[in-house]
C-alpha cells in the first residue's frame, strides 16, 4: 500500500467507527489501516474491537489490542514502527477526514519530492462552536522562516496530523513520550518533523477535531486535569527543556550566528510561555518572568523580518500576566 493509517484508540466507543469510515470515504483507495487499541476496563461487549469488528469488514484493516496500556503517545510510536509503506498518517480515534484528504495531500508530496509533510487546515467541531485553526508556513519561505513561524503561532502541532513520507522516521526517531502523559509530546515531534524536511502547509480545512463536551475526559484533557499543580509544571519544564534540547541541535547543525540562535530561542520561550499560560495559569511563576522580559528585548533589538510579530506575541503574554498579577 502507499500509505498507511496510524489509529490509536482507548475507550472510544462508536466514535472510532465514524473515524474508520471516513478513511474508508476517501477518494484515494491505496491504504492499509493499522488501529491499535489500548485495553481497558470497559465491558467486553461494548468494547473498541467488538464494536469495530461488529460495524467494519474492510480487508484493509489490521486491529490489534496491545497487551498492556501503553497510553496515548507510546501507541503512536509502537504503530510508526509497524509502517511499511511510502506515507503514513495519524489519526486520533474521534477525528474525522474529508474524503479528498489523502488524495489532495498526497498529490501535493508527489509534486514536492523535496517536502516531507503536508497537512491542511482543521475544523473543531462537537460540543464547541465550530472553529477554523491553522498554522499559517507561507510556501516559497525556507525552513527556518517557517521554523521561527511555527514558534511564534505558539507552537501548534498541526503538522504531526497530516501525510508524512516515512523516510522521515530515521531522523525524527519516531514519535516521543514522556512520564506525565504525553504533555505536549506532538509538538515536540512536530517540531522534529519541521527541522527533519521541509513542510507544505495547505490552507483548506480537511481534516475536522472533534470536541467533547466538558464534561468527557477526552486523552488531552487528561493530560491536564486531576493533576496537582506540582505536577503539572514538572510537565511543563520537562516539556520545555527537550523543546530547548531540539531546537539547540538544529542550531548547532547550521551554525547560525549568535544573534539568529538568540531570537530563534527566544521565539521558543514565547511559545513555552504560552503554553504555560494555557495550561497552568496566567499568572507566571517569578522564575518565568524574566525569560519573557528577555525574549522580549531579544525580540526588540532584532532586524529579521518577523521580529516585530515575535514582539506582537510576547507582549500578548506579557498583557495576560499583567492583568493578573
Amino acid at each position: 500500500m502507499t500509505v498507511t493509517i496510524c489509529i490509536p484508540a482507548y475507550r472510544s466507543g462508536h466514535l472510532v467507527i465514524d473515524t474508520v469510515r471516513s478513511v474508508l470515504r476517501q477518494t484515494y483507495g491505496d491504504f492499509s489501516v493499522l488501529v491499535a487499541i489500548d485495553p481497558s476496563d470497559e465491558d467486553p461487549s461494548a468494547s473498541t474491537e467488538t464494536l469495530l469488528r461488529q460495524h467494519i469488514d474492510d480487508s484493509r484493516i489490521d486491529i490489534v489490542v496491545n497487551e498492556r496500556r501503553l497510553g496515548w503517545s507510546q501507541n503512536v510510536d509502537r504503530l510508526l514502527r509497524r509502517v511499511r509503506s511510502d506515507y503514513f498518517a495519524i489519526l486520533p480515534h474521534d477525528d474525522l477526514w474529508s474524503k479528498t484528504y489523502l488524495a489532495t495531500l498526497i498529490d501535493i508530496l508527489e509534486r514536492h519530492p523535496e517536502h516531507d509533510v503536508a497537512y491542511c487546515d482543521l475544523i473543531r467541531f462537537g460540543a464547541a462552536r465550530p472553529t477554523r485553526k491553522a498554522l499559517i508556513l507561507p510556501p516559497g519561505e525556507d525552513r527556518m522562516q517557517h521554523l521561527l513561524r511555527f514558534f511564534i503561532q505558539g507552537a501548534r502541532a498541526m503538522p504531526w496530523r497530516g501525510v508524512t513520507r516515512t523516510r522521515s522516521l530515521a531522523r525524527t526517531s519516531g514519535f516521543p513520550s514522556d512520564d506525565h502523559k504525553g504533555f505536549a509530546v506532538e509538538s515536540e515531534y512536530a517540531l522534529s518533523l519541521l527541522t527533519s524536511g521541509p513542510a507544505y502547509h495547505l490552507a483548506s480545512p480537511l481534516y475536522f477535531k472533534r470536541i467533547h463536551a466538558p464534561d468527557v475526559l477526552s486523552a488531552s484533557r487528561d493530560r491536564v486535569r486531576n493533576v496537582a499543580p506540582p505536577e503539572l509544571r514538572l510537565a511543563w519544564q520537562a516539556h520545555a527543556r527537550r523543546m530547548r534540547h531540539l531546537l539547540d541541535a538544529h542550531l548547532s547543525a547550521r551554525m547560525f550566528r549568535d544573534a539568529d540562535c538568540a531570537l530563534y530561542r527566544a521565539a521558543l520561550d514565547g511559545a513555552m510561555i504560552n503554553r504555560y499560560q494555557l495550561t497552568i495559569g496566567r499568572r507566571l511563576a517569578p522564575e518565568i518572568l524574566p525569560m519573557l522580559t528577555a525574549a522580549i528585548a531579544t525580540a526588540a533589538g532584532a532586524a529579521h523580518p518577523l521580529a516585530s510579530d515575535l514582539s506582537d506575541r510576547l507582549a500578548v503574554y506579557l498583557q495576560r500576566h499583567a492583568a493578573i498579577a
